[in-house]
């Protein structure tokens, strides 16, 4: 925590006395990061954050310590109780560690924050309005009497409960053994001691177990404000259409002057300074594992640019596939000389050999009666194979 945000704990303590205040946890490991960089320091940390219970805190911070005194001491340098579930306060029903919504509802009007004030807020209560109606037409196509994404999380803390083993007391109160921790469960009271069901308002894996004593059916356990009827009244007020700017009133009052645009030096920024820990921002596809090939050679390795053919230049790259040149020349009334060259050969001279063998002095010296064929001072045909075609 830095010293510039004492301010805003001071003044919401002062003013607002009675609200909960709640530090973002993602910043806060940020910050704790800096010092402490070893991967696997992550998962322990937020294990500290994400603890139901002052027990389970204190337990967690003591498996951090095993690793690192100096960051388990470093954690305790923000109040727990901003940003750790053990101290949160309960009937919230809302169990959240960061800031995540703050962030999502930033970046849903990252395109209106550009525009004028006015021309701002009227994009953003049409996207709002486009957005109550979404919510209200699919809540019709839910089967359920919970919401899909509560039901998600339910499924997972079902899984948990298996490993969790419930003994009744008789009168609706249960003890509870998982793993190496024992907790005490209250049905009627829908508590249970590790704080969780009555934080989140969802029934804890220690909780579900000693349900499924008396049911299979969870929804009478699960808090109000997460069923499907909830949600229907949530988006149940719906926005008025309002007609464009040429139809308002105009005011009589002088408008408003634009504050002057100072322009700061350098690039003006429009994204987000990231942590280092996060990722960057994928701003192409990347070409890790694309094979590059020549639009002149087809050669595969090189492009056009830097092809050596295209620049008159022998390559050392290695034989290439392409078809035997042939030389024919007539040698009287039927017969014709051919020189089939090597694989090897090929790279030096392909397609071009008849004007290269301009500048490199090839000579052809033929015989009607012997059928001979002389090469001279062209040094890539020394092995050249040489037939006549009939």
């Amino acid at each position: 925590m830095v010293h510039c945000t004492q301010g805003i704990l001071n003044a919401i303590q002062h003013w607002a006395p009675l609200a909960e205040h709640r530090n973002c946890a993602r910043h806060l490991y940020a910050n704790w990061r800096k010092k402490f960089k070893k991967k696997e320091w992550q998962k322990r940390w937020w294990r500290c954050a994400k603890a139901s219970c002052p027990l389970l805190f204190n337990m967690a911070r003591a498996r951090l310590a095993q690793f690192t005194r100096e960051g388990a001491q470093a954690l305790m340098n923000t109040d727990p109780s901003h940003w750790s579930r053990a101290w949160f306060r309960l009937g919230t029903y809302c169990d959240s560690v960061d800031n995540n919504l703050c962030e999502s509802f930033n970046k849903w009007i990252v395109e209106a924050r550009f525009y004028p004030i006015i021309t701002m807020l009227e994009m953003i209560r049409r996207k709002v309005m486009v957005r109550i109606q979404d919510n209200s037409t699919k809540v019709d196509r839910w089967p359920t009497m919970i919401c899909p994404n509560i039901l998600k999380k339910l499924n997972v803390y079902i899984t948990q409960s298996g490993y969790c083993h419930a003994i009744s007391n008789g009168n609706d109160k249960y003890e509870v053994v998982h793993y190496d921790h024992r907790w005490t469960v209250d049905l009627t009271a829908r508590t249970c001691s590790c704080r969780y069901w009555q934080l989140a308002g969802l029934p804890c894996p220690h909780a579900i177990s000693c349900i499924y004593f008396i049911t299979h059916c969870l929804e009478d356990y699960i808090a109000p404000c997460f069923s499907v009827t909830k949600f229907k009244n949530t988006y149940s007020h719906y926005l008025q259409p309002v007609e464009g700017m040429h139809n308002w009133p105009i005011s009589e009052r002088e408008k408003p002057l634009a504050p002057p645009y100072v322009k700061l030096p350098g690039r003006p920024k429009k994204e987000r300074k990231r942590e280092s820990t996060e990722k960057p921002k994928p701003y192409r596809i990347s070409k890790v594992g694309t094979v590059i090939r020549c639009m002149s050679c087809k050669g595969v390795g090189h492009n056009r640019k830097s092809c050596a053919k295209r620049n008159g230049m022998s390559t050392s790259a290695g034989p290439s596939k392409s078809a035997p040149v042939r030389i024919s020349t007539p040698v009287g009334p039927s017969k014709s000389a051919t020189v089939k060259m090597s694989s090897g050969q090929q790279s030096c001279s392909s397609a071009r050999v008849v004007d290269n063998s301009r500048k490199r002095s090839l000579h052809l010296s033929t015989s009607t009666e012997t059928s001979q064929v002389s090469l001279l001072s062209y040094p890539s045909f020394n092995n050249a194979q040489l037939f006549f075609c009939t």
